[in-house]
Parts: C-alpha cells; sequence; structure tokens
C-alpha cells in the first residue's frame, strides 16, 4: 500500500496526530502501515508514539495507545517468515471476524504473497458469512495483485439496468450486499442506495447500520470511483454530516472564492499547505495524487482557520463558497 515515497511523510502524520484533533481517527488506521513499512525508522516512531502516552490530552493518549498495539500485533520483524505465514494462514481459517482482519493486514505488509495464501484470501472474499470481511478480503486481494478487480460478476452496465425498488427489502439487502462484490458492481450497488428513501431506513435501521459500516469501509478502497461512490451514498445516509470526502473539482467554487479575495501570495501559501495535509492521507487510502485526488471532508473548513483571523472579507467569501459546496461542512469560529 505504500511506496518509498510515502515513508517520508510519517513524521508529518505524527505531527498532524499531535496538533489537529480532526483527523486523529483516520490516522488511527493510517500510522501503523505507514510505520511498518519503513523498517529502518520503526523503533524511532514507536519510541515517539510512547512518549505521546506520557502527554496529558487524553485523545492523543488513545489514538496512540491504538497504533503501538497495532503495530505490535502486526510487526512482521516479531517472527520468521514461515511463522508469519503460518499465524496469517490460521487467522483466515478461524471464521473469526477480528482475527481475519488482522491477518488481512498483516498479508498486505508481506513482500512477496504465496499462493496458497492468495487462495485463502480469495477463498474468504468469496465464503465468508460477513459482507464486511468479504469486502476487506477483496480490497487486499486488490491491493496484493493490483489493477485485478477480484469478484465482479457482472458489469456496471448490466447491473444498472436491473430495476431497483427502494420500498422493497430484499432489493435492498441485495445492493447491500453487492457493495461487498468488485468495483464495477461496488459503484452501481453504492449509487443504487444512495437513491433509497428516508422511510425505508426509519423501518430497517439495522440495514441502514450494516449499509454505513460498508460504506465506511469503501472510503479506504484504492479505486478512486469507489471512494466517491461511497461518500456519496454515505452523504445521503448521514444528513446530519457532511460528505466525508471531496474531488478537487467539487471544491473548485471554494477555491476560486479565495483567489479572488486573497493576495496571490497568501493564496499560494494556502494552496501549498492544504495540498500538503492531503496528499499524504490520498496516497495511504491508495488514491493516486493529480485530478483523481480525494480530499477528506475534515480538511476543508481548514482552510478557513487563517481567513478567520486576518482577513474577514476573504474568510466571508469562502465560508459562502464552502456552504454551497455542502451545508453541513462545519465553519471554523472565533468563539470557544
Amino acid at each position: 500500500m505504500f511506496g518509498p515515497q510515502f515513508v517520508g511523510d510519517t513524521d508529518e502524520l505524527l505531527r498532524l496526530l499531535r496538533e489537529k484533533p480532526v483527523v486523529r481517527e483516520t490516522l488511527a488506521w493510517l500510522l501503523p502501515e505507514a510505520i511498518l513499512s519503513d523498517p529502518g525508522g520503526r523503533e524511532s516512531r514507536r519510541q515517539s508514539l510512547q512518549a505521546l502516552l506520557q502527554q496529558g490530552d487524553p485523545a492523543v493518549q488513545a489514538v496512540a495507545g491504538k497504533i503501538l498495539a497495532a503495530i505490535s500485533e502486526s510487526d512482521p520483524a516479531s517472527s520468521s517468515t514461515e511463522q508469519l505465514l503460518g499465524r496469517i494462514a490460521a487467522r483466515l481459517k478461524s471464521g473469526d471476524a477480528p482475527s481475519i482482519q488482522i491477518a488481512l493486514n498483516e498479508a498486505r505488509l508481506l513482500p512477496v504473497t504465496p499462493p496458497d495464501l492468495m487462495s485463502d484470501v480469495s477463498r474468504t472474499a468469496g465464503t465468508h458469512p460477513s459482507p464486511e470481511i468479504r469486502l476487506a478480503a477483496r480490497q487486499a486481494l486488490r491491493r496484493l495483485q493490483p489493477g485485478a478487480d477480484v469478484g465482479d460478476e457482472c458489469c456496471g452496465d448490466e447491473r444498472a439496468a436491473v430495476p431497483f425498488e427502494p420500498d422493497r427489502r430484499q432489493s435492498v439487502s441485495k445492493a447491500i450486499t453487492d457493495l461487498a462484490q468488485g468495483v464495477n458492481t461496488a459503484v452501481v450497488a453504492a449509487g443504487r442506495l444512495a437513491t433509497v428513501e428516508d422511510r425505508f431506513w426509519k423501518q430497517h435501521p439495522e440495514d441502514r447500520a450494516s449499509t454505513i459500516r460498508l460504506l465506511d469501509a469503501l472510503l479506504q478502497d484504492p479505486e478512486p470511483t469507489l471512494v466517491e461512490a461511497a461518500a456519496n451514498a454515505l452523504s445521503r445516509l448521514r444528513t446530519d454530516a457532511p460528505k466525508p470526502v471531496f474531488t478537487l473539482e467539487e471544491l473548485q467554487p471554494l477555491f476560486k472564492a479565495m483567489e479572488a479575495s486573497l493576495t496571490p501570495g497568501e493564496y499560494a501559501v494556502a494552496m501549498r499547505d492544504f495540498h500538503a495535509s492531503i496528499e499524504p492521507l490520498s496516497s495511504a487510502m491508495g488514491i493516486s495524487a493529480g485530478t483523481e485526488s480525494l480530499v477528506p471532508a475534515t480538511l476543508v473548513p481548514m482552510l478557513l482557520v487563517g481567513p478567520l483571523h486576518e482577513n474577514r472579507r476573504a474568510f466571508e467569501a469562502m465560508a459562502d463558497a464552502m456552504r454551497r459546496i455542502d451545508p453541513r461542512l462545519p465553519v471554523p469560529s472565533l468563539n470557544p
């Protein structure tokens, strides 16, 4: 998942853990793999996390403890390759969802994945009774075999042509199950679930909860189109929260308001700092930088922090543009 270009950004992620409360939960799943991907710097970063446990902020302590536990659990240096492979295989065959999730994380850290282990992961993706585990296994397979779309039983156009009746639980249940299929099928399923009326979710809260869990998992998928489809569906299900990620195209009204309200130098610095924050997160989520970059919603309001204190005219123009993009995005305030 992490290439050599990402290793140098691990210290920046540790800094964000200390200073940016809005991204701590994201870092809880992002940092373990980043640290384990850099054997040379692993011990020094482990020491940095242990130092954070001594700080007074309980939120920082909780996330640091969670990351340290994940590192200790998944550190391939603690066992020989043969022992590690045996442990992964045993966990995959256990049927226990938490154990399987640990095994999938460990498998992605192996330099080479043996064919028999690939078969075990593929079997999990196709037969495990939990849609969440099937989805996690399919995501692991796509990272172990880049470019392969595992389990797409039909193309998106064929599935989209099937009449969808959102007031019938069977139809919705099928769409929920399809979220754990291949990319094309899951993209279509997410789009169809976004059309389900609110009254259905109120009548079937357990289906809503299951759908949200699967869509949250898809936000970490390496395929940008699938992440975007999941974000759109989550935006419909969670009416009290902003859309979880935005494309750069969707944020263009905000960027234009910034450019019109700030000096050229202020605008250049703001955009530089903005991209410095989002690119490590995008890379860690498997999303390529550039035209397909997706921006976590928690980072968008940060663009307004500087103008809030230094340029009220720019702040108002930018806040207005942000509300038009998504009125649920929180606007920074001087009030505590």
